[in-house]
C-alpha cells in the first residue's frame, strides 16, 4: 500500500526537478541595474529596512543600515521603481534601465498617515496595500518587538480592528484566545491559522495534563523578535486561499530576512531586563472580621457562644495571615536577542539567537524559552532564487494548576482562612482548615512542560520568462513535548497524600510535512494588469503520545514514576491526518482604478466522511479606486479613496481525526482484554461552512494626514459540527453531525492621524493610531433547535449570543428580612435554590461574555533623540460570570475566606444592601443561590504599554561603536479602569482550547503582572 508519506515525498521531488528542468528564455545580457539611497525627507537621515522593488517582476531588496539599495538583474527598459516604508508615503518612478547599465535613483521619503503602498502578504503571493481589496490588517514589526510578552497573540491584542484577544489569565507562557470577527464554531476551534512564510504551523494544546483551565499553545514557540510583519486575512476573500482552515481567519506572519551590506555584517542587539509584580490585590477578610462574619452568620441560626467556639475551632489567637502576601512575589522578567544581518545581492543571511526568561509572579511559576532562527536567501542565476527558512526553540514551562481548580496556590490563597499559620513551630509546613496548605503547594508540587519545537521550510523560485514564475516549497513542523509532574505527599488534603505521592510523565511528539507547487503569471497590456496564481499542496501530519503514572514513594526524593510502589496507569495512541488541497486565483486591475481578485480552492480532509471528503471554497472581491477617476482631479482635501466589496466561502476542519468512523477501544473484563464500541459513525460528516461578505472604505486626506480604514460584514456559518442527540438504542445517545449555525456580523474603524509634522513644530512629531470593533454574535440554527449548557452557566440557545450566561436573576435584598429576592420568571411562587423548583422555569438570559465593542489607541512623539509611546486597550459591554464569589460570597456555607465587602451584609431590619444576612446553615438567605449577583459587568480600559527612549549621542555612539543606539524604560499593564471585582475583567478560566461555548467565566483566575523593564538597543 502506497503511503502517504511516499505521495508526499514523490509530488515534492516530481515537481522541484520539473521547476529546475525549466527552459530558460531570457539572456543575463539583457539586464542592468538600479542603485541609490532612501532618506528621510525632513531630517535627511538614512532610512534603514525600506523596501525597494520593481512592479511586476517580484525583484526586490531593502536598504541597509546607511539607506542604500542595490538591485540587481533588472530587465532592460522602462520600469516602475517602487519605495515603501511603514509610516512613510510611498514613492514610485519610471526610470529607463540600459542594458548592462547602471541607474542611479534616490528617495526622500515623508510621514503619511495611510499606507497604499506597503506589502501585504495575502498567500502564495504580496500585494501592495493600494491593490488590496479584501479586508487585511497589519501590524508593524515595532508594535510586536518593543512588547515584553512570551508569544507573539499577546503583542496583537488591541492592535487590529477585529481582532480580539482575551489573555485568560496571567501565567506565564499561558495560551490565550484569540478571536478573529466572533467565535463561528461550537464544537470545533475558534482559533485562526497561523502562517509562517507561507507555511501552516501547529496551533493546538498538545498537553495530556491538566493544570485547571489554562493551557500551553503551540504558538508561544515563535519568537516576537524575529517577525518582520503581521498580516490577519479577515474576510472570506481574503482567506478564501487557505479553504478549509480560513473561517477563523488567518494570521500571515512574515519574519525577518537578510539585507546586502556593504562590508561587514550588521549585528544587532536588544536587552531588556526588569521585574513584575500582581496588578492587584483582592480584599479579603482580616483574621478579625473573619471571626466576626462567622460569629453573625451561626448567631443568626441561633447558635450559642459556646456553641459557635466549638465550630470555630481552627481559629489561631493572635494569627492573622495574609495569603496573598504569601503566594504573590515580584518577580523578574529578561529577554536578550542578537541578531546577525547581511550578505551581497546574490547571498542575504538573517541569523538569531534570543533567551526569554520569565518568573512567574504566583509561587511555583515560571517560562523560558531559547530560540534561533536562520532565514536564508541565494539567487542561484538570473532565473532561480533559492530561500530557507528555519526555526528551533526549546520552551521550559513551570505549570502550577490555576483557573478552574481548587487545588492551586492563587486559588488556596484566595480560599484559604487568615487565622490559620503557614508553618507550625518547627518549620513544617501547618495544616489547613479546608483546603491544601497554598504555599506547600507551590513550593512542594511540581508541573513542568518541556517543548522541543523545530518548524521551517525550503523554496525555489524559476521565472521561466519575463512574466511566468515557477514556485515550489516544502516545510515542516515538529514538536516534541515532554511533561512531568509530582504532587508531594506532604501537602495536606490532597488524593496524594493518602497515597504517599503521585508521579506521572508524558511524551508527545507531532510532526506535519507540506509540499506545494504553484505557478505565478503576471503581465501588462497598457492601463491592464493582470495576475494568475494556480497550484496544489499535500499535507500530512501525525501525532503519537505516550503516558505513565505511579502512586506510593518511599521517600520524598524519590520523584519519578519508576521509583513508585505501584504503576497505576500505562497508555499511549497514535493519530494521522492528511490533506490535498488544489487552488487558484486571478487578480486583474485596469488604469490602477479598478480591480479584481476572485479565487477557488478545494480541500480533501482525512477527518471527514468518504462522501464529503472534499469541499469546495470560492471569493471574489471587487475594488474602486476613486480618486483616480479624472472627475476627482478638484477635491484636493481627499487624498485617496478606494472602496471595497467582496464575498467568499471558508470551512472549519479543526475536529478530532477519524471521528467519521465507527470506532473501537479497549474495554477489558477484569484481567481478560476486549474491545467496546466508541464512536458511531457518520459518512456525511463534512465541513463547516463560512459565507462572509465585507463592505470596506480605505481613505486618505489632507495631504495623508488622515487615514481612515472602514468595514462592515456579515459571516454567517453552516453546518456546525455538533453531536446530535440519537435514540439510546444504538449503543450511543448522540453522534457528532452538521447540525446548526452561527451568525457574526458588525464594523470595524481604524484611524491613523499626523497629529504633529516635525518640520511644522521644531522638530516634534505625534501620531495616533485607533481601533474600534462592533460584533454581534447569534447563534441561529441548532440540533432541533434545542437549547443546551455548556461549562457553569454559559447556554447556547437560539437567538442568543454563543454561552450566554444562563441563571436567575437576583433582584436585591429584603431590608426587612436580609433575604436576597429573585425574579419568579414563572409566577409559580418558587424560586430556584430557595425553594424546590423541579420545572427549571425561573432561569433566564442574565448577561453576555461578548463585548459590545472593543479596541485600541496609541499616541506616538519623538522629538529630538527621543520617542514616547502610550497604548491603551480597552473593551466594553461584556459580562463576567465571577464564580469566585461562590465560595467568597456565598453567606456563611463553607469556611473559606470572603471578600471584604461581604462586610456591608444586612444586620438589622431597614438595612438597605445587596449583601444578603449570613447563615452558617444556609437557610433561605438566597446568598448561596448561583444568580445573576455574581454577574458582573467586565468592561475595562487598560493603559497596557508605555515606552519612553532617548537616542543615545553620537560621541556615547562612537564610543560603543555603535549605531542606531538605543535606551528605553516601558510599563506594561500599569492600569485599568474597571468595576469587576476580580483580579482581572480580561479572562477566561477555561481556557482558549476547542470551540467551546465556555466563556467569560473566572473562577480563581492567576492575576495578571505589571511589569516594568529598562532595555537596550543597538547596532554594530
Amino acid at each position: 500500500m502506497r503511503t502517504p508519506y511516499a505521495t508526499f515525498a514523490s509530488f515534492a521531488v516530481a515537481f522541484l526537478l520539473a521547476a529546475l528542468a525549466a527552459p530558460v528564455s531570457l539572456s543575463a545580457q539583457d539586464a542592468g541595474a538600479i542603485r541609490g539611497t532612501v532618506t528621510d525627507a525632513q531630517t535627511a537621515e538614512p532610512i534603514s529596512g525600506a523596501q525597494v522593488s520593481i512592479r511586476g517582476t517580484g525583484i526586490g531588496t531593502i536598504t541597509n543600515n546607511d539607506g542604500r539599495y542595490i538591485l540587481a538583474s533588472v530587465p532592460s527598459g522602462r520600469v516602475e521603481l517602487r519605495v515603501e516604508y511603514i509610516g512613510y508615503s510611498p514613492q514610485a518612478r519610471t526610470i529607463t534601465v540600459a542594458a548592462g547599465g547602471t541607474a542611479t535613483e534616490d528617495f526622500q521619503m515623508g510621514v503619511t498617515a495611510i499606507e497604499l503602498e506597503e506589502l501585504v502578504a495575502t498567500g502564495y503571493a504580496q500585494q501592495t496595500r493600494r491593490e488590496v481589496s479584501s479586508a487585511i490588517s497589519t501590524v508593524k514589526a515595532t508594535d510586536v518587538e518593543r512588547t515584553v510578552v512570551a508569544s507573539l497573540d499577546g503583542a496583537l491584542q488591541g492592535k487590529a480592528a477585529g481582532v480580539q484577544v482575551v489573555q485568560n489569565a496571567g501565567n506565564p507562557g499561558v495560551g490565550m484566545t484569540v478571536r478573529v470577527r466572533g467565535s463561528a464554531s461550537i464544537t470545533a476551534s475558534n482559533q485562526p491559522l497561523y502562517v509562517v512564510d507561507g507555511v501552516p504551523i501547529f496551533r493546538e494544546d498538545f498537553s495530556q495534563f491538566g493544570a485547571g483551565g489554562q493551557d500551553l499553545s503551540a504558538i508561544t514557540g515563535l519568537n516576537p523578535d524575529d517577525i518582520e510583519s503581521i498580516n490577519i486575512l479577515k474576510d472570506a476573500a481574503a482567506a478564501a486561499i487557505y479553504g478549509s482552515r480560513g473561517s477563523n481567519g488567518v494570521i500571515m506572519i512574515t519574519t525577518k530576512r537578510g539585507a546586502a551590506t556593504e562590508g561587514a555584517p550588521r549585528v544587532t542587539v536588544n536587552v531588556s531586563g526588569g521585574w513584575q509584580e500582581a496588578s492587584k490585590r483582592l480584599d479579603m477578610l482580616t483574621a478579625d472580621e473573619y471571626v466576626e462574619f462567622f460569629t453573625a452568620a451561626m448567631a443568626n441560626d441561633g447558635f450559642t457562644q459556646e456553641e459557635i467556639d466549638d465550630e470555630l475551632y481552627f481559629v489561631n489567637p493572635g494569627v492573622n495571615t495574609d495569603w496573598q502576601d504569601e503566594v504573590l512575589r515580584t518577580a523578574p522578567v529578561t529577554n536578550t536577542q542578537v541578531s546577525l544581518n547581511g550578505g551581497t545581492e546574490r547571498f542575504k543571511y538573517y541569523l538569531s539567537g534570543t533567551y526569554f526568561d520569565q518568573e512567574g509572579i504566583v509561587l511555583g511559576s515560571a517560562y523560558d524559552r531559547a530560540s534561533g532562527r536562520v532565514n536564508l536567501d541565494f539567487q542561484a542565476t538570473d532565473r532561480l532564487s533559492l530561500s530557507a527558512s528555519l526555526s528551533l526553540s526549546q520552551e521550559d514551562n513551570d505549570r502550577i494548576d490555576s483557573d478552574n481548580s481548587i487545588v492551586s496556590p492563587i486559588a488556596n490563597a484566595i480560599a484559604n482562612e487568615p487565622v490559620v499559620p503557614v508553618l507550625n513551630a518547627d518549620g513544617s509546613f501547618a495544616d489547613q482548615a479546608s483546603y491544601s496548605n497554598p504555599v506547600a503547594v507551590g513550593e512542594l508540587n511540581k508541573m513542568e512542560a518541556r517543548t522541543l519545537r523545530s518548524f521551517g521550510n525550503f523554496l525555489a523560485e524559476y521565472g521561466l520568462t519575463s512574466w511566468l514564475r515557477a514556485s515550489g516549497r516544502v516545510g515542516f513542523d515538529f514538536l516534541q513535548l515532554r511533561e512531568y509532574e509530582y504532587q508531594s505527599p506532604l501537602v495536606d488534603k490532597t488524593y496524594a497524600a493518602g497515597v504517599d505521592g503521585v508521579a506521572q510523565i508524558g511524551n508527545t511528539q507531532a510532526r506535519r510535512y507540506i509540499a506545494e507547487g504553484f505557478m505565478t503569471a503576471q503581465r501588462y497590456y497598457g492601463a491592464h494588469e493582470m495576475s494568475l496564481t494556480a497550484g496544489a499542496s499535500a499535507e500530512v501530519t501525525d501525532t503519537e503520545d505516550s503516558y505513565a503514572r505511579g502512586e506510593g514513594f518511599t521517600s520524598t526524593d524519590l520523584h519519578w514514576p519508576t521509583n513508585a510502589a505501584r504503576p497505576v496507569d500505562v497508555d499511549g495512541s497514535y493519530w494521522e491526518h492528511n490533506l490535498v488541497s488544489y487552488f487558484a486565483r486571478a487578480n486583474y486591475t485596469f488604469d490602477d482604478r479598478y480591480i479584481f481578485n476572485g479565487s477557488i480552492r478545494a480541500d480533501g480532509s482525512s477527518r471527514f466522511g468518504e462522501n464529503e471528503r472534499f469541499g469546495i471554497f470560492p471569493a471574489a472581491s471587487l475594488a474602486w479606486v476613486v480618486t483616480n477617476e479624472e472627475f476627482m482631479s478638484g477635491f484636493d482635501l481627499l487624498t485617496d479613496l478606494k472602496l471595497r466589496g467582496s464575498w467568499g466561502v471558508t470551512g472549519n476542519e479543526a475536529i478530532g481525526d477519524f471521528q467519521f468512523l465507527g470506532l473501537y477501544g479497549s474495554s477489558n473484563y477484569g484481567t481478560i482484554p476486549g474491545i467496546a464500541p466508541s464512536n458511531l459513525s457518520n459518512p456525511d460528516l463534512k465541513w463547516e461552512q463560512t459565507t462572509e461578505w465585507n463592505l470596506g472604505m480605505d481613505a486618505s486626506f489632507l495631504e495623508d494626514r488622515l487615514g481612515i480604514v472602514a468595514e462592515l460584514y456579515n459571516k454567517s456559518t453552516d453546518d456546525l459540527l455538533l453531536n446530535r442527540p440519537v435514540t439510546s438504542t444504538s449503543g450511543f445517545t448522540s453522534v457528532l453531525a452538521n447540525v446548526g449555525a452561527i451568525e457574526n456580523r458588525g464594523w470595524e474603524l481604524s484611524l491613523r492621524t499626523v497629529n504633529l509634522r516635525p518640520e511644522r513644530r521644531g522638530g516634534l512629531e505625534w501620531t495616533t493610531e485607533f481601533n474600534i470593533t462592533h460584533n454581534v454574535n447569534e447563534v441561529t440554527a441548532l440540533a432541533n433547535d434545542e437549547p443546551f449548557l455548556d461549562g457553569f452557566v454559559n447556554r447556547v440557545e437560539v437567538g442568543q449570543p454563543l454561552g450566554v450566561f444562563y441563571m436567575i436573576r437576583f433582584e436585591g435584598v429584603n431590608p426587612e428580612t436580609g433575604v436576597a429576592y429573585f425574579t419568579d420568571l414563572d409566577e409559580d411562587g418558587n424560586v430556584i435554590g430557595t425553594t424546590e423548583d423541579p420545572d427549571d422555569g425561573d432561569r433566564m438570559v442574565v448577561g453576555s461574555p461578548h463585548p459590545d465593542y472593543f479596541g485600541g489607541l496609541r499616541n506616538t512623539l519623538s522629538y529630538g533623540a527621543f520617542d514616547l509611546t502610550a497604548f491603551v486597550e480597552f473593551n466594553q459591554g461584556n459580562e463576567i460570570y465571577n464564580g469566585i464569589r461562590e465560595y467568597a460570597d456565598d453567606g456563611g456555607w463553607f469556611f473559606d475566606n470572603k471578600f471584604g465587602d461581604v462586610m456591608d451584609f444586612w444586620r438589622q431590619p431597614g438595612d438597605v444592601t445587596d449583601t444578603p444576612r449570613p447563615s452558617y446553615w444556609y437557610g433561605d438567605t438566597g446568598a448561596l443561590v448561583e444568580s445573576s449577583r455574581w454577574v458582573e459587568d467586565g468592561s475595562y480600559v487598560r493603559l497596557q504599554e508605555v515606552t519612553l527612549g532617548v537616542q543615545l549621542p553620537a560621541t556615547v555612539a562612537n564610543l560603543m561603536r555603535t549605531q542606531n543606539a538605543r535606551l528605553y524604560v516601558s510599563g506594561k499593564n500599569l492600569k485599568t479602569w474597571t468595576d469587576y471585582s476580580g483580579y482581572n475583567p480580561d479572562v477566561n478560566s477555561f481556557g482558549s482550547g476547542g470551540g467551546s461555548a465556555e466563556l467569560g467565566t473566572d473562577f480563581y483566575a492567576y492575576p495578571l503582572a505589571r511589569t516594568f523593564t529598562i532595555g537596550f538597543q543597538g547596532t554594530w
